[in-house]
């Protein structure tokens, strides 16, 4: 009687499949470098619509984390553990000839997914290293990959140049379409498709191609809106509002995306898949303020450790999303790295031991905390030094609510401060237009005498980011007990730095793209 049913109920809350007779469809959709203010949601000048609607509709994840730049958070998503633990905690995967990539003994998110029977699908940007075949993701677990894969491109002729060493500036195409267990190719004959329609076009395909009875997971790690800041015209006029025109051509990038998002959505629904899909979207890290993306209220950008840096824009969404949690905000703890094992619950695969936790009792349930209560945002050696000792190790690190930042939190002279996306504001900064752009010399800034706070390893900065959420109070002085406590969380943590995988530029890489053109592994796969 009554035991029977308590039994049945308590399977029924361990059971993962949400509806049907398979996990649910699961499409994660990566933007690059859009910042926490450069969503029409929090600036009323940004022209992003179906983004706008999918957040206010779905449940916006208010305090979700990421690294402070591109290749780490990626590598944090796809094995949910720490960069401290993966060995990438001092770089980006750059430049296009480092002969390196993330550890191949690490099992990536694709590789859980297909073993409760997903198909997997990743279209858009890697990062994750491609020095061998074996790095690439069809190799790590995609059935198939259209896209890049190094960690930026012209949106239109997708090429890129190398950065550094002898061969600086040689031009290659970094685009491909690879299928698991055939060999990697070069995408040919798409020069001048823009970014945005290649990738939305494509994951469009796949989801009409798809079988609804078999459950999806699709990767859309967007181009967009990372530098070189282009657009389609069609889409700048409609920021014709915007007056600094660094800032309108990248409302018109987001614009783009913001298409391109409704697009996949669209094409869900018509597939009948929508009710049985969780939608994630989110940024890799906050925006560029050089390159036209905008932070504001939050302090500093990409690269830094300031909140502006490493608190991303982000929400849920999709038919699996209840109904009592739509239209809400949670101020829950979120990291990138607990989405593994958060889709690893949901697909009913039992994970390893990671950095992350399952999330799926907080997004679902209001009343449920957070299982997150700390974060360890990178311990590292400071600047490009790749090995130190460890009175020497620098970093961020968080111990809800409480931040402490030991080193420097940024270097560029912008990066300490509270850019407004356009003109002057008094509690701000004013840019002089000219000066700013990737391609067009340093952003010129007034700097105000609060931003001079100077974070250090002998004098740390200690925030409460909960209370002072845009970092403008250093409290270290007055809490040197609190200090202490996160001083030895994090020197806990370092203890279990994974050797640096970072190795010296390999010129075979520019000559292996000299023979067609196109940028691809150059060696051979390492032995088993």
């Amino acid at each position: 009687g009554l035991l029977m049913v308590l039994l049945l109920l308590w399977l029924l809350l361990l059971c993962p499949l949400v509806e049907g007779k398979h996990p649910p469809h699961i499409v994660h959709m990566l933007a690059d470098d859009l910042g926490w203010n450069d969503v029409g949601f929090r600036d009323k000048d940004q022209r992003t619509p179906h983004i706008d609607n999918l957040a206010k509709d779905g449940l916006i994840l208010d305090r979700h984390y990421v690294f402070k730049f591109c290749s780490p958070t990626r590598s944090m998503l796809l094995t949910g553990r720490y960069t401290i633990h993966t060995g990438l905690w001092n770089n980006n995967i750059a430049p296009l000839s480092a002969p390196y990539g993330v550890p191949l003994n690490f099992q990536m998110l694709p590789q859980f997914m297909k073993q409760a029977g997903y198909a997997t699908h990743a279209v858009g940007k890697w990062h994750q290293g491609f020095v061998s075949p074996a790095y690439t993701p069809t190799r790590r677990g995609f059935d198939t990959y259209m896209g890049y894969y190094f960690g930026m491109e012209d949106h239109w002729t997708h090429a890129m140049f190398e950065q550094s060493g002898p061969s600086k500036g040689a031009v290659g195409i970094d685009l491909h379409n690879d299928t698991a267990g055939q060999p990697l190719r070069p995408y040919r004959g798409q020069n001048c498709t823009y970014s945005a329609d290649l990738y939305g076009d494509r994951a469009v395909e796949i989801i009409r191609q798809h079988t609804p009875d078999k459950p999806l997971f699709l990767y859309l790690p967007w181009q967009a809106t990372h530098c070189p800041t282009e657009a389609p015209q069609v889409h700048i006029d409609r920021c014709n509002h915007v007056t600094w025109m660094h800032r309108r051509i990248f409302c018109g990038m987001a614009n783009a995306l913001d298409g391109a998002v409704q697009k996949v959505v669209d094409a869900l629904k018509e597939k009948n898949m929508w009710n049985s899909t969780l939608l994630v979207f989110h940024a890799d890290n906050g925006g560029q303020l050089q390159d036209g993306g905008n932070n504001y209220p939050l302090r500093g950008g990409k690269f830094t450790y300031w909140e502006g840096g490493v608190r991303a824009t982000a929400f849920v969404n999709g038919g699996l999303l209840p109904q009592h949690r739509r239209g809400k905000e949670t101020t829950e703890l979120f990291h990138v790295t607990d989405w593994l094992p958060t889709y690893c619950h949901l697909a009913g695969v039992q994970c390893p031991t990671l950095d992350g936790y399952s999330q799926w009792d907080t997004i679902t349930n209001s009343s449920h905390k957070s299982p997150r209560k700390a974060v360890v945002h990178n311990i590292n050696c400071g600047g490009d030094k790749q090995e130190c000792t460890m009175e020497e190790k620098q970093g961020a690190v968080m111990i809800w609510p409480w931040k402490l930042i030991l080193g420097s939190p940024g270097s560029r002279k912008d990066s300490n401060q509270w850019p407004v996306p356009t003109g002057v504001d008094p509690n701000a900064h004013k840019y002089h237009p000219g000066h700013c752009g990737n391609y067009t010399g340093t952003c010129v800034v007034d700097e105000l005498p609060k931003a001079k706070i100077t974070c250090s390893i002998t004098k740390p900065c200690l925030f409460n980011v909960e209370l002072d959420p845009n970092e403008n109070h250093n409290l270290a002085a007055s809490l040197p007990a609190r200090v202490k406590e996160l001083k030895e969380f994090f020197y806990q943590e370092a203890k279990g730095l994974h050797a640096n995988i970072v190795k010296p530029d390999d010129p075979a890489a520019v000559a292996k793209m000299r023979q067609t053109g196109f940028w691809m592994p150059w060696k051979a796969d390492p032995a088993a």
